[in-house]
């Protein structure tokens, strides 16, 4: 009985592959749409944000299935790490495409004591499988969920699609000359329309830096910020500059360390994109409560206001924006997110 069902699985598994790989433009379609028409929902109606998060988190997680799907094996090729790193890599993916879903249908749903509770697991795990790719894999400094999965399109143009799955007749890759019996390759086998005579990009190496003291010091201080600031939280209250001022230091002095580190060990150059991702992260406090509410919103409106009145057609497309700013603050610019 179980080796039927077994079978039956596994035949379904490859059915769903192969239609995905003679898909692959419909499915990247229909996570564009899916995420296309969740920005529309926001704040139209009662359970317009759970609504609209779900559509967005399902988009995401298509990608990741479509990824899965379509060639498991360079899942995270990048990161050139072990089998069990990459695994745990996308056991993150996983959570952090739904992690805002569960979170809002939570706090609707049951209450805000369910809520923190979800967030308080949600954050205890990823601490723990971080750290694990941190202390125990040597995956070197995490990277963020956009640069972690290879995604459909890339795989498509670095992995020739199997004519047996796409039913096309296989394209020869050479011929043999009738009166000079040479082997040349044909012209069906090129791999673009033209040549190019450009030097080759230097290779780029994505091996994981093996981090010094100092930058495991700031990974760490990195991974548990999320753990730091709630628990900052807890005990000072949704209203206190505390939380908001202490994820800022932790932030700040986890670049400080990585930047003094990186002169003894320099970084790659994905760990390098990375750290400019940070930094540029900094800016985003600006946005998150209780500055927001007390400093930025008014002077966030005041300029869009100012725009409105003076450039014609404006409004046109800053007035959705305003509607959904009020959202997407409360339920992105968290304190605690990386």
């Amino acid at each position: 009985m179980s080796r039927a069902v077994t079978g039956r699985l596994e035949g379904l598994k490859l059915q769903c592959s192969r239609w995905v790989q003679q898909n692959d433009d419909l499915c990247s379609k229909l996570e564009t749409s899916l995420r296309v028409f969740s920005y529309l929902l926001a704040g139209r109606f009662e359970w317009s944000r759970e609504l609209s998060e779900l559509l967005y988190s399902t988009s995401n997680l298509l990608s990741v299935v479509h990824v899965c799907v379509t060639n498991p094996t360079r899942l995270f090729a990048s990161c050139q790490i072990d089998s069990v790193g990459r695994r745990i890599k996308l056991c993150l993916n996983l959570v952090e495409c739904v992690e805002v879903f569960l979170e809002l249908f939570a706090a609707k749903a049951i209450g805000h004591r369910a809520r923190w509770a979800l967030i308080l697991a949600i954050e205890l795990t990823k601490f723990s499988l971080n750290g694990f790719l941190l202390f125990v894999s040597k995956a070197g400094m995490g990277v963020s969920t956009i640069d972690r999965l290879v995604t459909p399109s890339l795989i498509k143009e670095k992995e020739p699609s199997d004519p047996s799955l796409t039913g096309e007749p296989p394209v020869p890759q050479y011929t043999v000359g009738s009166r000079t019996n040479i082997r040349i390759r044909t012209i069906q086998s090129a791999k673009g329309a033209s040549r190019d005579w450009k030097k080759p990009a230097p290779a780029v190496d994505t091996r994981p830096t093996r981090l010094n003291p100092y930058q495991l010091s700031a990974e760490t201080l990195y991974i548990g910020k999320p753990l730091i600031y709630l628990t900052t939280r807890f005990a000072s209250g949704t209203a206190s500059y505390k939380p908001w001022l202490t994820g800022f230091i932790v932030d700040f002095t986890s670049l400080l360390l990585h930047t003094y580190g990186s002169q003894k060990r320099p970084l790659n150059d994905r760990e390098q994109s990375e750290m400019r991702r940070r930094t540029a992260m900094l800016l985003v406090y600006m946005l998150r409560s209780p500055f927001y509410d007390d400093v930025s919103e008014a002077k966030l409106l005041g300029l869009f206001a100012t725009i409105t009145s003076t450039v014609p057609g404006s409004r046109l497309l800053l007035k959705p924006l305003l509607d959904y700013v009020p959202q997407w603050q409360k339920v992105y610019f968290y304190n605690w997110a990386k």
